[in-house]
């Protein structure tokens, strides 16, 4: 502007000169009209002044001008570079800005393909419901392509009625406005098939004047079917509930009943003898039903002859009872019989399937009829007993068979090994009179576990067993097993698993260097104990195809040299101070 200031200054300059000039011209001439002739130098003299400081001032504005000008360029051209490197740094500032777009183009491409391989359905919405972006899991489960759902409005996709759409906006636009997350579950049905979903709306922004929203949506069809299978056992549990405390309410109005028929049930274990045990059952029964009136029980001998055990107010005959035995009912039954005069209720004891006693009562009319609740309690007892002859009957064949089976087995063993006839027997004889010594409560483990301890070896090579030189590392090996070999073997006969697990550890060693497990001192069982030191002098004492015998002494001197490494030292101690050398206790033995 201080140019344009300038310029018009010396233009008005310029005129004003002009001016004066034209104004001495005219002014000159009108003098000369007047008649008034000034002299020429004079006139001359005053308008050179007048021109001069014309011209004077003309030229100082003149360069004061230039000064400014060239003051001004300067400012220019500084200005220019300024512009010029403003311009240059702009450049640069552009090209790293494309650089960084295009790394945030190739994110923004990472970013895509791991929102693809998610299993998840994921979207991005605007405020008015437009798609800007899905994933795969979506475009599968529209059955539409991503290119067809994105740029489009939710209200094109054909997935939800009217309602649900209404309601679908409503919660975006509240998760929007409000900036709040939502969560829900949404059931869908696509293709004839209910499927349902838990989703998450998150509201986010992707520029500064715009709100979008992101929808996450889980398929959790499975876990929901699998809650409503759960709902469905629940009632039917709550159902079955129900069921129960019915039956607890029966359960507890029969408590005091089942107090007493444990008195039943501990009777057979209290009572060896049949007769003794039937007079008990006669009798709680007889408190079980207080309605009857008087009652018999009786038992058939081995030629089926009836004996009676007891009676109760009423005299029984024979035929009476031979009567009454053609109206026993089938086994675990009760038979109610209605007279004129009276009721009768009869049970019987069988063993399997034969009849071998029974108990009848008697009721008056007068006094009304046997109930159902009497009946079955009757049944109840019949049970039981028919339960004690069966239980009996199987001990009894149980501790026959048992001893079968041992004696067998050992005697298969002595087929494969000829050393040790005899030497299980000797062992069995042995733990059990030291197992009476260290104060064992089950004796009778004690000596079938010895009469057993070797029978894996039934397993073991018969060259191996019968090899008349020393065993190699390998053979050593292999004999080491037997112990485990015959706890396999016993463990699955339930007549034998019990003394299983001292056959198991009869090898083990005190000091814990023994085998199979290495068991150490206490923790070896006492049973298992007693063979370790029993089986080890038996051997010392017998001939062997590696060794000669060695004398009891000699033995005894063995045995305390290995206390509290290979042996216990308390079975030691008991077994040589109070059995070897107990002379009539040995004589005994070796009788």
């Amino acid at each position: 502007m201080d140019i344009y200031k300038n310029r018009w200054k010396f233009l008005l300059v310029s005129i004003l000169n002009t001016m004066i000039f034209l104004s001495g011209n005219v002014l000159n001439k009108k003098l000369h009209n007047y008649k008034i002739y000034p002299s020429d130098i004079s006139f001359s003299i005053i308008f050179g002044i007048l021109y001069g400081f014309l011209v004077a001032y003309l030229i100082m504005v003149y360069f004061g001008q230039q000064k400014e000008t060239v003051e001004l360029d300067f400012e220019v051209q500084a200005s220019l570079e300024q512009l010029e490197a403003f311009n240059e740094e702009l450049i640069a500032q552009n090209d790293e800005l494309e650089s960084f777009a295009n790394i945030i183009s190739d994110k923004e491409k990472e970013l895509k393909e791991i929102i693809n391989l998610s299993p998840m359905s994921i979207m991005i919405k605007n405020y008015d419901g437009k798609y800007l972006l899905c994933n795969k899991a979506y475009s599968n489960l529209l059955g539409v392509d991503i290119n067809d759902i994105e740029g489009r409005n939710q209200n094109e996709i054909e997935l939800f009625d009217k309602i649900k759409l209404n309601r679908l906006v409503y919660t975006d636009h509240r998760v929007i406005d409000e900036n709040i997350t939502y969560e829900y579950v949404e059931k869908i049905v696509i293709n004839g098939e209910e499927l349902y979903f838990k989703v998450h709306k998150i509201p986010i922004e992707l520029s500064e004047d715009s709100k979008e929203i992101l929808v996450i949506a889980q398929d959790i069809t499975d876990l929901e079917n699998m809650k409503n299978e759960i709902e469905e056992k629940n009632k039917i549990l709550i159902k079955d509930n129900v069921e129960l405390v019915r039956l607890n309410d029966e359960t507890a109005r029969l408590a005091n009943d089942f107090e007493r028929m444990i008195k039943i049930i501990t009777g057979a274990l209290e009572y060896e003898n049949n007769n003794e045990y039937l007079e008990n059952i006669f009798e709680l029964s007889l408190d079980f039903v207080p309605s009857a009136e008087s009652g018999v029980v009786f038992l058939l001998n081995d030629d089926n002859e009836i004996e009676f055990i007891k009676e109760h107010k009423k005299s029984f005959n024979i035929n009476h009872i031979k009567e009454m035995m053609l109206m026993m009912p089938v086994k675990n039954e009760v038979g109610i019989i209605k007279n004129i005069d009276s009721n009768l209720i009869n049970i019987g004891f069988y063993y399997g399937s034969k009849l071998v006693g029974g108990m009848s009562f008697y009721r008056k009319n007068d006094n009304g009829i046997f109930s159902e609740y009497d009946g079955r309690l009757l049944k109840s007892i019949s049970v039981l007993v028919n339960n004690y002859y069966t239980n009996k009957k199987i001990i009894e064949n149980k501790n026959n068979t048992q001893n079968s089976i041992i004696i067998s087995l050992v005697k298969m063993l002595e087929l494969f090994d000829s050393y040790t006839k005899g030497h299980s027997e000797n062992v069995a004889i042995l733990s059990k009179k030291l197992a009476v010594k260290i104060g064992i409560e089950d004796v009778d483990s004690a000596y079938w576990a010895g009469m057993v301890h070797d029978i894996g070896k039934i397993l073991v090579d018969r060259n191996i067993l019968n090899k008349n030189t020393k065993l190699n590392f390998k053979e050593y090996e292999t004999i080491k097993m037997h112990p485990y070999w015959g706890y396999e073997v016993l463990k699955k006969s339930d007549e034998l698993k019990d003394i299983a697990e001292y056959v198991l550890y009869h090898h083990e060693r005190y000091d814990g260097t023994g085998y199979p497990y290495g068991l150490k001192g206490e923790d070896i069982p006492e049973i298992s104990q007693i063979i370790s030191v029993v089986d080890s002098y038996d051997t010392m004492i017998s001939k062997r195809s590696y060794k000669e015998p060695l004398t009891i002494e000699e033995a005894i001197i063995e045995l305390n040299s290995m206390k509290g490494t290979q042996f216990s030292p308390k079975m030691v101690d008991v077994f040589v101070n109070e059995i070897l050398c107990d002379n009539n206790l040995l004589q005994e033995i070796v009788n």
